[in-house]
């Protein structure tokens, strides 16, 4: 898997900048001081550490609606629990929240479970990606055994024979031949319409 950047949202003065420059000594570092201008899309997409001490309310619900949409991980940094804090984390969808850490080793290690989730999860999504794909493809070459069934009244078997045949012979992927032949007869039954 590719490097994952980190990007740090905070406030210049933040009682946790000293902690937050402590753990996250020797990474690439992207830092914003106050909410970022565009999306965060990279890719793979970055884990974000969320200061939130200093931010207004308004700025807490701007961050979170600009996080909100994005595939990020996000761990949330704050210096006590509240109401909008707790808003905040749910709009967001974050991964962890440390609340007034202990020190540099409570708060690595959050960073650490909430990367590893982020990595965890940018493995599901891209799983998922390709299942979909898969089943796409495998439901294209089902409707395309169905054709091949009607029109020569073959099994089942037959006709996924007769489609790999193909296949070979034309050196193409057997589910280009199956869209090839859905499309083929797509056309030819709209033209029995008119």
């Amino acid at each position: 898997m590719a490097k994952i950047s980190t990007v740090v949202i905070q406030k210049p003065d933040s009682s946790f900048r000293d902690l937050v420059e402590q753990v996250l000594q020797g990474r690439f570092v992207i830092r914003h001081q106050a909410p970022p201008e565009r999306p965060l899309s990279e890719s793979p997409p970055p884990m974000v550490l969320w200061d939130t001490s200093g931010f207004e309310q308004d700025e807490l619900e701007s961050i979170a609606a600009l996080l909100a949409p994005e595939p990020v991980g996000v761990l949330v940094l704050c210096p006590e629990l509240d109401p909008a804090c707790r808003r905040a984390l749910a709009r967001c969808q974050a991964l962890g929240l440390a609340c007034r850490p202990s020190g540099p080793a409570a708060l690595a290690a959050h960073w650490e479970l909430a990367r590893d989730l982020h990595r965890r999860l940018l493995a599901l999504r891209a799983e998922h990606d390709t299942l979909q794909v898969e089943l796409a493809e495998r439901r294209l070459i089902d409707r395309a055994k169905l054709l091949v069934m009607a029109a020569s009244g073959c099994s089942e078997s037959q006709a996924l024979k007769r489609l790999q045949l193909y296949s070979r012979r034309h050196n193409r992927r057997l589910v280009e031949v199956a869209q090839g032949l859905i499309s083929g007869y797509e056309f030819f039954d709209d033209q029995e319409d008119d």
